[in-house]
């Protein structure tokens, strides 16, 4: 009978304890840097980098087409801090007006928290 107590007095206290190691984040200002939003004649802005959950869940990069022609984007964002980095390539179709999510890179070993993300646009392709 003791086995079976003893999982479950424990169970509680191992749930309380992984929201503890997740990474929770919000980039701006200095600690993002954004570059080609107006690659061939685009208008493409970068509303929101965020991040919350561990190591492997993705941020979420938030894209406007402030633009009058819908686009074909591609990309490439890059985490970096201490000396480690992490990147992904990325593309998303985006009609004007709207705005388009589109995951970032994993964190990996990257600690998020004193991290800069740069978000490069590297192609934008007129539809």
């Amino acid at each position: 009978m003791r086995t079976a107590i003893l999982p479950a007095l424990l169970l509680p206290a191992m749930l309380a304890a992984l929201p503890a190691m997740a990474q929770t984040n919000s980039w701006s200002r200095s600690s993002l840097v954004f570059t080609g939003g107006g690659t061939n004649g685009c208008a493409i802005g970068l509303n929101s980098a965020t991040h919350a959950g561990g190591p492997a869940s993705q941020i979420r990069l938030s894209f406007a087409n402030n633009g009058t022609d819908s686009v074909r984007v591609t990309g490439n964002a890059v985490l970096t801090q201490g000396g480690q980095s992490t990147n992904r390539q990325f593309w998303f179709g985006i009609n004007p007006g709207i705005v388009a999510f589109t995951p970032g890179p994993n964190p990996g070993v990257v600690q998020v928290s004193g991290s800069t993300l740069r978000v490069t646009i590297t192609g934008c392709q007129q539809r």
